[in-house]
């Protein structure tokens, strides 16, 4: 599946590097957020605002995705 940010960030002809700077976010975090792997609604907000798409946009394609089988994990532990 392709991902709405990473399609902007190719159109805007931006790296994942240039992209992770200018957003102050690690690359690694860009990288999980383009490839639905881990991602926070903050993350995916300053993606978002970088790259000039709306928001309510692009979150109802992460929230359509379930959480990946370690953030699952890390939730329970959390919980209980």
């Amino acid at each position: 599946m392709s991902s709405t940010l990473k399609t902007a960030r190719v159109n805007a002809g931006l790296s994942l590097e240039a992209l992770a700077q200018r957003t102050g976010l690690a690359l690694r975090t860009v990288i999980r957020v383009e490839n639905h792997e881990s991602w926070s609604r903050g993350s995916v907000a300053l993606i978002a605002r970088e790259l000039g798409v709306p928001f309510d946009a692009v979150i109802e394609e992460y929230e359509g995705h379930p959480a990946p089988p370690r953030a699952r994990v890390a939730a329970t532990t959390e919980k209980g």
